[in-house]
C-alpha cells in the first residue's frame, strides 16, 4: 500500500493549484504574461479577480504571488472567489468566500450571496480593467445564480434527483447551465472589463471548456432543448420539482438559448488536468521500479461498480506476469444511488474499491487464504473529497482483505447500499488528506508483484 499511496500522491502533487498558476503567470519588463498572452501594464487601470472551485484558494494564492505586492497595490487588485469552507486561508487582495460547508458539494444560500458579489464586481469594471477568472472543479455548486422563476432550492432538488438517477457531469451541467445566470458563458456576458482571461483546472474528462464548472466564460454548446432531453431521459417529471423546472425551461424565450456576443475579449487557458496528474504518477511508479502502463478516460466512465470489477480483472491479468507492474488510470465514474432511506455513506472512489474487493472475493470461490496476495488497488479523488465524506477514497490489498474476513464484514451489502465509508473505516483503508486545493477528477493505482 505504501507504494500505491506514494504514486497517487505524486499525481496529486503535480496539479497543485498554487504551483500551476505561478507556472503560467509572470511579470517582467512592464508586461503581465498569462500563458502566451502579454498585457502591457501601463494599459491596465486595475485588475479584478473572480472565480469559484475547490482549487480556488490555491489559485488565488498563486496569482497573488505571481503578481507580487507592488503590482497588487499599483493596479488596485481586488477579487472574490467562492471556495469550500475548509479551503479558506489568508490572502492579500482576493477575498475567499466560504460558499458551502466542507463535504457538501451542493449550492447554498452563502454560495448564492457570493455569486451576487461576483456579478457586481464584473459589472462595475470598465474597458481598462483586466478581469482574471479562476475556475476549477466544484465551481458549478460553488457559484449558484438561479434564473428568474427558479429558486435555489428547486435547482438543488433537480440536481440531486438527476445525480441520484445516474446522470453524469455532462448531463448535469447541460441542465444547470440553462438554470443559471453565471454558467454557460453567463459570467463573460455580465463582465464589463475590456479583457477577460480565465485560468482553468479541469475536472472533466477530455477537458471540454464548456463543461468545466459549467463553462462560465465559454459559449454554451447545449440548448434548452438539450436540457429538456436530459430531464425527460431521467424522468424528472416524476420528481417533486421536475414539473416546475420543465415548465420554466419551456417558457424561456428562444433568444435566451443563444450565446450572444460578449463585451470583453475572452480567452480560456487550461493549466491543469487529469492527464498531467496521471503522467506524474506514472513517472513516480517507474522510479519505484514498476513496469508501468496508463490510460486517461476521455469521457465519463459509466458506473463505479462496473469500473471496480474491471480494475480487479486488470489486476488479475497483470499479476500473471512476472515482476512488479503498475497501472495508473484517470477518470470519473458515476454511482447509482439506492433510495435515500436505505443509503449509507460513501463516494464513487470508495464504491469503485469496494466493487473490486467484492469481485476478488467472488472469484476466490471460498478460498480466501491468498485473497489479493500481491495485488493493491487504490482509488482516490484528487480534491481530497469523495462524495459527502472526509475521505478521498480507499484502497484494498491482502492485509485489508484479511481484516475484512476476520471482522466478518459483508462487502456485498455495503456495496449495495452505497455504504462503503463505514466499511473501509472499520478496516483502516480510507484515504484522508484534507483539502488538496486542486481537483482533476480521480486517480486509480493498481499494483501487482509476482517477483516472489
Amino acid at each position: 500500500m505504501n507504494d500505491a499511496m506514494k504514486i497517487w500522491r505524486a499525481g496529486v502533487a503535480a496539479v497543485q493549484s498554487e504551483m500551476l498558476v505561478k507556472q503560467h503567470v509572470r511579470v517582467a519588463s512592464g508586461q503581465l504574461m498569462i500563458g502566451s498572452q502579454t498585457f502591457p501594464l501601463d494599459s491596465l487601470s486595475r485588475i479584478i479577480v473572480v472565480g469559484a472551485g475547490k482549487a480556488g484558494a490555491g489559485m488565488a494564492l498563486g496569482l497573488e504571488a505571481a503578481l507580487g505586492p507592488e503590482l497588487l497595490q499599483e493596479k488596485q487588485v481586488t477579487g472574490w472567489v467562492n471556495v469550500p469552507q475548509d479551503c479558506l486561508c489568508d490572502t492579500r487582495a482576493i477575498h475567499l468566500h466560504a460558499a458551502r460547508p466542507a463535504g457538501v458539494n451542493e449550492p447554498t444560500a452563502e454560495g448564492a450571496l457570493g455569486s451576487e458579489k461576483i456579478l457586481q464586481l464584473v459589472q462595475e469594471a470598465d474597458d481598462s480593467t483586466l478581469c482574471i477568472a479562476l475556475i476549477s472543479g466544484g465551481g458549478s455548486a460553488l457559484m449558484p445564480a438561479p434564473i428568474a422563476g427558479i429558486t435555489l432550492q428547486q435547482k438543488l432538488e433537480i440536481t440531486q434527483f438527476l445525480s441520484g438517477a445516474g446522470a453524469n457531469i455532462e448531463q448535469l451541467n447541460t441542465v444547470r447551465k440553462q438554470l443559471s445566470r453565471l454558467k454557460g458563458q453567463g459570467l463573460a456576458r455580465a463582465c464589463r472589463a475590456g479583457q477577460l482571461v480565465t485560468l482553468i483546472i479541469s475536472d472533466v474528462m477530455g477537458d471540454p471548456l464548456d463543461v468545466i464548472a459549467s463553462g462560465p466564460t465559454v459559449p454554451n454548446s447545449t440548448s434548452v432543448t438539450d436540457a429538456l432531453d436530459v430531464l425527460q431521459h431521467f424522468r424528472a417529471e416524476t420528481s417533486l420539482v421536475g414539473p416546475e423546472v420543465i415548465a420554466r425551461l419551456k417558457a424561456l424565450e428562444p433568444s435566451t438559448t443563444q450565446s450572444p456576443s460578449v463585451h470583453p475579449t475572452v480567452s480560456n487557458l487550461v493549466i491543469g488536468s487529469n492527464a498531467v496528474s496521471v503522467d506524474a504518477a506514472v513517472a513516480c511508479a517507474r522510479e519505484l521500479g514498476y513496469h508501468t502502463e496508463s490510460y486517461v478516460a476521455s469521457q465519463s466512465e459509466g458506473l463505479a461498480d462496473d469500473l471496480g470489477r474491471h480494475l480487479f480483472e486488470q489486476a488479475r491479468q497483470m499479476h500473471q506476469r512476472p515482476g512488479k507492474h503498475c497501472l495508473v488510470s484517470g477518470g470519473e465514474p458515476t454511482v447509482q444511488l439506492i433510495d435515500a432511506a436505505q443509503r449509507g455513506r460513501g463516494g464513487r472512489n470508495q464504491q469503485v474499491t469496494l466493487a473490486a474487493l467484492v469481485t476478488a472475493i467472488d472469484q476466490a470461490n471460498g478460498d480466501t487464504s491468498r485473497l489479493l496476495d500481491g495485488i493493491t488497488i487504490l482509488s482516490g479523488g484528487t480534491d481530497g473529497e469523495d462524495g459527502p465524506t472526509d475521505a478521498a477514497g480507499a484502497w484494498v490489498d491482502a492485509q485489508i482483505a484479511a481484516r475484512v474476513i476476520n471482522k466478518q464484514l459483508d462487502p456485498v451489502d455495503h456495496l449495495r447500499t452505497n455504504n462503503a465509508y463505514p466499511f473501509f473505516e472499520q478496516v483502516g483503508a480510507l484515504i484522508k488528506t484534507g483539502p488538496t486545493h486542486t481537483n482533476v477528477c480521480d486517480i486509480r493505482i493498481v499494483l501487482t508483484d509476482s517477483s516472489g
